[in-house]
């Protein structure tokens, strides 16, 4: 290979590393948005009993939670999120399944069971925002 190749084939190689790193965050239309995948049997009224579940709220302006629960009650809760953002923005609360997605300025609602004693980590896993948006909560009677 010639030696005057060498700088053309870096150049190529270094802008295509850059254009690849440059990508816009992913925008989601009406058909990838998910309002929650629900692993509970009449989670949204609190199952047989007639009883209305808890409802616990996350807020998200711009990249974070202005507000997020530091306890929820154990059994089957409502999550609600509310995006004050102009970003989409979702609740994944990690290892129950539960992810509750919301477009810019829409709420949108998701529930699950959970039990008393367990910690959950929660985020935002649309990319790049889980760095500012990631929390817990621990789950108490």
């Amino acid at each position: 290979m010639s030696r005057k190749l060498l700088p053309v084939i870096f150049a190529v190689v270094g802008a295509l590393a850059l254009a690849g790193c440059s990508k816009q965050e992913p925008e989601f239309t009406a058909q990838d948005q998910v309002a929650a995948v629900d692993r509970t049997e009449g989670a949204e009224d609190g199952g047989d009993s007639g009883e209305q579940a808890p409802t616990v709220t996350f807020v998200a302006e711009q990249i974070q939670f202005v507000e997020a629960p530091s306890e929820v009650p154990a059994g089957t809760v409502a999550f609600v999120l509310d995006n004050q953002s102009a970003l989409p923005h979702d609740v994944t609360l990690e290892g129950s399944g539960l992810v509750v997605l919301a477009a810019p300025g829409a709420s949108e609602r998701g529930s699950v069971t959970l039990t008393a004693g367990e910690e959950y980590t929660y985020f935002c896993s649309v990319p790049g925002h889980r760095a500012t948006m990631e929390g817990t909560f621990t789950v108490v009677e």
